[in-house]
């Protein structure tokens, strides 16, 4: 009997393609780091998008080439936790640092914790469909966004006014996290929309138009789902 000339990625395997697309966001995340300690804020976002996307695309891999397993959960896990709970923190005290006064360190350890709590329980959770707090991506969204937003408008934003409002966002973005808020999942959105090529070139309308107007547009977004959460719970039901 011939034996196999490839076999069959294991679930456990250390080296799969979607634990790379994994590393991808770390790698990402700590070059965005970089960049905010040498003051260079304009390619923080750029980079913020691309570990998003890698966080978005690694599951969606591992699912598809059936390499699902332990290892690739809790590696990303840990490095959600660096994406997107210690790089927007160190972006935002760089930014604050280097114009006028540092945020506070409670502030930066709250964020840091409430991000690890969204984790640990969204790994808990068992319905993957509904966000119970503000997910992790989306707060450092909140984040990276007011910083970049901040920094492209340069002095049009007062320096004590613009670190008011990253520090606002940062607060508001902790307590978010941690809130018994609901938010709309992107995998409860899938089934809804057919995929149809009016639909598909509709969403790439909207992705051109807010990459077009970046960081603000970007900003508003994140900024609007961030708010979501507290307006349906003010809403009525039916």
């Amino acid at each position: 009997m011939p034996f196999p000339l490839t076999k069959p990625a294991r679930p456990n395997a250390l080296f799969t393609l979607a634990n790379l697309i994994t590393l991808g966001s770390l790698a990402a995340s700590l070059l965005a780091i970089l960049q905010g300690m040498s003051g260079h804020f304009d390619h923080v976002g750029e980079l913020f998008l691309i570990a998003a996307l890698c966080d978005g695309l690694d599951g969606f891999v591992a699912r598809r080439r059936q390499t699902s397993g332990p290892i690739g959960t809790q590696l990303d896990s840990l490095v959600d936790m660096v994406s997107f709970g210690i790089a927007p923190a160190i972006v935002a005290l760089c930014y604050t640092a280097q114009h006028g006064a540092a945020l506070p360190f409670w502030l930066l350890a709250l964020y840091v914790a409430c991000t690890a709590i969204r984790l640990g329980r969204f790994n808990v959770q068992a319905d993957k469909s509904v966000f119970f707090g503000l997910n992790s991506p989306s707060a450092a969204a909140l984040v990276i966004f007011v910083v970049w937003s901040v920094y492209d408008a340069g002095s049009a934003v007062a320096t004590r006014q613009g670190n008011m409002i990253i520090g606002a966002c940062v607060f508001c973005a902790a307590l978010l996290m941690v809130s018994p808020f609901r938010y709309i999942s992107t995998k409860k959105l899938a089934p809804v929309y057919p995929q149809t090529r009016l639909a598909l070139l509709a969403v790439a309308t909207v992705l051109a138009c807010t990459l077009a107007f970046a960081p603000y547009s970007l900003y508003g977004c994140a900024l609007l789902y961030a708010v979501s959460g507290p307006l349906s719970r003010l809403m009525p039901r039916r």
